[in-house]
């Protein structure tokens, strides 16, 4: 099983087990990019809001040109940027 399987499975018991958080029903449109943005509204994810991550055309956010990869994904974006609905315009 890959890396990225692993952690999306791990999520998936997270987000069944887990309260929801204060933020609850909270949602939240992301449009920022490079670690500090991605890594605030993750904050959001993790006290329950809902977010959709918006990124431009072409390569998406730039964070996911920072190493370490693992099975082709980027490490970073694996772990600052769970439980989002993406969307690319």
């Amino acid at each position: 099983m890959s890396f990225h399987l692993r952690l999306f499975s791990r999520h998936k018991q997270m987000t069944n087990n887990e309260s929801k958080g204060p933020f609850e029903g909270l949602l939240v449109i992301d449009m920022t990019h490079v670690l500090n943005g991605p890594f605030g509204t993750q904050l959001l994810c993790n006290m329950g809001a809902r977010v959709i991550k918006v990124e431009p055309p072409g390569h998406g956010d730039d964070t996911r040109t920072f190493g370490p990869y693992v099975d082709g994904h980027s490490i970073t974006v694996l772990l600052i940027m769970v439980k989002r609905v993406w969307f690319l315009i």
